[in-house]
């Protein structure tokens, strides 16, 4: 009818999410049909599509400020505390040409440094996809690692196609395999999704974790990594894009409620691992857990090598011999 616009289909993801808390109406479709089939074509072939190329289809076929107001505060405070704007209530009042940007996670945890950059004139863009990259550039690159178990096939696979979270593994197989998309890694809260990988609670999981510090990511891989049918411990150098790399943060993805309460009563909890009897005690901060979003590429992996630990332990839990 004259004058009338089609409204957005209406979605329904909450059996999808498999308990995830989360909202529907996060997910609000904006693409063209040939945008629609890119990303079908990219979450249904991830090993052969980059990290960079999906979050390129998020941008063109959903809304950030949708996406965003479902996902990131406005504003804290009320009842009892003043009421204060956020970091991504200031993006939205004042930049709202940048609101696609709430759909990159990793932009979301370096929003500081591009509130800050656009307050000193740093940002030349005025796309939001060509002020992420000047944010890119600035904050470069940072070495991390991740420990895990792997057959020979899946090591030849992953120098060829990179390490993939379990969702996007599973995904490509599904009934229905964008509306599982939507459901896990749109529609669910970020908050609580990270919150279940970091408890081990995730099965679909969107992220794959890192570290900064070597020793974590051995201890951890050894102590956590599928076992058996012929596996090895390997040991990956990664070289990172610092803005695809995703961490607690009060303007950002929240601190797991167990984890916050203990940084509360003891603001030095540490994470004590050992390697071949070396202790090594971490505060926990970014640098001993981040995440990134769906898979590692083969260009992030700088070199891949098999550490002779031979013994290990993870929160004072000696690991099985592998």
């Amino acid at each position: 009818m004259e004058g009338f616009k089609d409204e957005p289909e209406k979605k329904n993801l909450e059996r999808l999410r498999n308990g995830i808390r989360g909202s529907d109406a996060a997910v609000v479709e904006t693409g063209s049909s040939p945008e629609k089939e890119r990303l079908l074509d990219i979450i249904k072939d991830p090993a052969h599509h980059s990290r960079e190329e999906l979050l390129e289809a998020k941008f063109a076929n959903y809304s950030g400020e949708a996406y965003g107001d479902n996902q990131w505060q406005k504003s804290t405070g009320g009842w009892s505390t003043p009421k204060e704007q956020t970091q991504y209530g200031s993006l939205r009042e004042a930049h709202p040409e940048f609101a696609q940007l709430s759909l990159d996670a990793g932009c979301m945890t370096h929003l500081p440094e591009f509130m800050e950059m656009l307050g000193k004139g740093e940002i030349k863009s005025a796309d939001f996809q060509g002020a992420r990259n000047e944010l890119k550039e600035k904050l470069g690159y940072k070495t991390l690692y991740r420990g895990t178990m792997l057959s020979d096939e899946e090591l030849q696979s992953l120098k060829e196609t990179g390490l993939m979270s379990p969702l996007s593994q599973q995904i490509k197989d599904a009934e229905d395999p964008k509306g599982q998309f939507e459901a896990q890694a749109l529609s669910a809260s970020i908050h609580d999704a990270i919150e279940r990988h970091f408890h081990g609670e995730n099965n679909n999981t969107p992220y794959v974790s890192v570290s900064a510090h070597e020793d974590v990511a051995v201890a951890v891989g050894r102590h956590f990594g599928k076992k058996g049918d012929g596996r090895k411990f390997y040991l990956l150098k990664l070289k990172m894009p610092v803005i695809d790399i995703i961490s607690y943060k009060e303007h950002g993805v929240k601190t797991p409620y167990k984890l916050r309460e203990m940084i509360q009563r003891n603001p030095d909890y540490s994470l004590a691992v050992s390697v071949d009897g070396k202790e090594g005690l971490h505060r926990w901060d970014e640098d001993v857990e981040s995440y990134v979003f769906w898979k590692i590429d083969p260009e992030d992996i700088e070199e891949i090598t098999q550490p002779e630990a031979k013994e290990s332990t993870w929160n004072n839990r000696k690991t099985a011999s592998l």
